[in-house]
């Protein structure tokens, strides 16, 4: 396994170096993230970075960046170090698109660690595309819902009406989908925001006083929301390594605008969907009774291996709770003891952002009363919760904090995790 160390202190990057050679990694050094970032682009580069924060001409932090916004080929794991004031920098890194995060000093011992998870994780990464196909394909044949695809903090949404494509977002865009459609019909903002206050004086649709003063016909605009979704898309489907879902919902007024998938579709999946279509099997919803295989594990159940489906129907009552908790959008039960998990369901954040605090969890907790984690990515909350007896499980659950449900999810994912006990005798 290959790996990049960016760090402009030669003694660290010297150690750095002979730790991991010793432990039978090929390593490339750099000093400066602007150089790390070159040797990323190229073909064949490293898919790990070990980065530090402080560096000239690119920090570990604007390099991380850097990274998500300009390699969409592949994906690369990157691991900031910092020794100065962690906590901030912790979940600033995490914001940034960091897959994990070292504070200094740190043992040797916990660096490799972290390391044989990230080469766990890049070894059988498995292409987002089959994931999103099966979603799109269920969200076609549904009344309704949404595909959501989350990588890190960043969260994708593609809704569906009557199998047709009404919607799209993305939450790292910082301009207004009002702004993104006037540059598609070639408009400045001061013209957009004229017809924003033309809507709010007169109490209009945005798309009729589009029409109605003339910057765009019908057909003009149909158009222009057509090239805006499938821009949309292919920001959802630039992200390498993400978790896919499919949300059902009852969805019975049509809005005014949708299209067929495959006019919204990236080319590189269009492909893809069409010679898909007819030969692949339909989605099942019954668990699978047996284990995949490696290659085809999500990165959570390569880390954490799926018990058998008798095992893991033992706690299908526990999942259904959590799952009904309100802003549910994941869950998990975890056995810390075995590295096993009794189901993952939903959208999980990669295992790299939780694996700490779960080992964290798992150190602190003692039998008697429940002990709680939680994490803050971008508005969605991970909670984290050891039961209150004698046991190595730990419940798992993915909140949208933007519905303010956070203290609630809390309370309830406590008294599940106290149900627990009367399953496990």
């Amino acid at each position: 396994m290959r790996v990049l160390i960016a760090d402009d202190d030669p003694l660290n990057r010297d150690f750095l170096k002979q730790l991991l050679l010793s432990h039978g990694y090929t390593v490339l050094v750099t000093e400066d993230g602007l150089s790390a970032l070159q040797i990323l682009k190229q073909r064949a580069a490293p898919q790990i970075a070990l980065l530090d924060w402080e560096m000239p001409r690119m920090n570990g932090l604007e390099l991380c960046r850097a990274i998500r916004q300009e390699i969409h080929d592949r994906y690369v794991h990157v691991l900031l170090i910092s020794g100065v004031h962690p906590d901030e920098h912790r979940i600033a890194a995490l914001e940034a698109g960091a897959d994990d995060f070292l504070p200094k000093p740190y043992h040797p011992d916990v660096l490799m660690a972290r390391l044989r998870v990230a080469s766990r994780l890049v070894d059988g990464q498995l292409s987002t595309s089959d994931r999103l196909l099966a979603a799109l394909r269920e969200a076609e044949a549904s009344p309704g819902g949404d595909v959501a695809v989350r990588e890190g903090d960043t969260v994708g949404y593609i809704t569906f009406c009557q199998g047709r494509v009404s919607w799209a977002y993305v939450s790292q865009d910082t301009s207004s989908f009002f702004v993104q459609l006037g540059k598609e019909l070639n408009m400045n903002e001061g013209s957009v925001d004229s017809v924003l206050q033309s809507c709010r004086d007169k109490g209009t649709d945005f798309y009729y006083e589009l029409v109605e003063r003339g910057h765009a016909s019908e057909t003009e605009l149909r158009s222009a929301i057509e090239s805006w979704l499938r821009r949309k898309l292919e920001q959802i489907c630039r992200l390498a390594k993400a978790d896919v879902l499919f949300l059902p919902a009852d969805r019975t007024e049509e809005p005014v605008y949708t299209f067929p998938l495959e006019a919204v579709l990236p080319k590189q999946l269009l492909s893809e969907l069409g010679s898909t279509s007819q030969t692949r099997p339909s989605i099942s919803t019954q668990p699978s009774q047996t284990s995949p295989p490696n290659s085809e594990r999500t990165e959570w159940e390569r880390v954490f291996v799926p018990v058998s489906a008798q095992e893991t129907q033992r706690f299908a009552s526990i999942h259904h709770s959590m799952q009904q908790i309100p802003g549910c959008l994941g869950t998990a039960l975890l056995d810390m003891g075995r590295n096993r998990s009794f189901g993952i369901h939903g959208l999980l954040p990669q295992v790299g952002v939780l694996l700490k605090e779960l080992w964290l969890l798992r150190s602190l907790h003692r039998p008697g009363m429940p002990l709680d984690l939680s994490v803050n990515q971008g508005g969605l909350y991970h909670l984290l919760v050891a039961p209150p007896f004698d046991t190595s499980l730990v419940l798992v659950l993915v909140v949208d904090g933007s519905k303010g449900l956070f203290g609630t999810a809390r309370i309830r994912l406590t008294q599940i995790a106290s149900d627990l006990q009367l399953i496990e005798e």
